[in-house]
C-alpha cells in the first residue's frame, strides 16, 4: 500500500493525508480546474468523521461502524473539553497542534472507555437507572422508527 509503511504490527502513513482543503486554498495552490473536473464539493472544508472511518477501514483493514464512530466523536468532544489541546488548536501551527493532540488522545480514548463502562455498569447494577434508561431510549426508538415508516 503506498504511503504506509508497517513496524512490528503498528502502521505508519508515511504520506497519507485525511485533511482536505478548501476552494480557495486548492485555487492558490494551483488546483485548479472546472466545476466537473473538481469532483463533489462541499461547504465544509473538513472531512465528516464517517469519511475519516471510511478511510481507515480501507487503509488499515479495519471493519469500523457507525458505533465506533459515536465512540471517536465522545472522545473529540472531551478533547475539546481540554483547555490546554483547544489553545494549542486555536493559536499554534496545525504540526503543533497534531502533536499535543498526539499526547491526549490516547488518554481522552481510555476515560471515554471507563465512562462508557461505567454508564455499563449502571445499567446492570441498578434497576432504576435500568428501568429509566430503557423507558427514554425505547421510547425515542419507537418515535423514530414509526415516523420514518420503516417496517420489518
Amino acid at each position: 500500500m503506498p504511503g504506509v509503511e508497517r513496524f512490528n504490527d503498528k502502521v505508519s502513513f508515511a504520506d497519507a493525508s485525511l485533511t482536505t482543503v478548501t476552494d480557495e486554498e486548492s485555487e492558490q495552490s494551483g488546483h485548479k480546474g472546472s466545476e466537473a473536473d473538481r469532483g463533489k464539493q462541499h461547504d465544509d472544508p473538513r472531512e465528516p468523521l464517517s469519511s475519516i472511518i471510511g478511510l481507515l477501514d480501507e487503509r488499515v483493514g479495519t471493519d469500523l461502524t457507525e458505533t465506533d464512530q459515536f465512540f471517536f466523536e465522545q472522545a473529540q468532544v472531551d478533547l475539546a473539553d481540554n483547555a490546554h489541546v483547544m489553545a494549542v488548536a486555536q493559536h499554534d501551527g496545525e504540526d503543533q497542534s497534531m502533536s499535543v493532540l498526539d499526547g491526549y488522545l490516547g488518554g481522552a480514548m481510555i476515560d471515554r472507555h471507563d465512562v462508557n463502562s461505567d454508564l455499563v455498569q449502571a445499567f446492570l447494577d441498578k434497576p432504576d437507572f435500568r428501568s429509566a434508561l430503557t423507558q427514554m431510549i425505547g421510547r425515542e426508538f419507537y418515535k423514530t422508527i414509526r415516523e420514518s415508516g420503516e417496517s420489518a
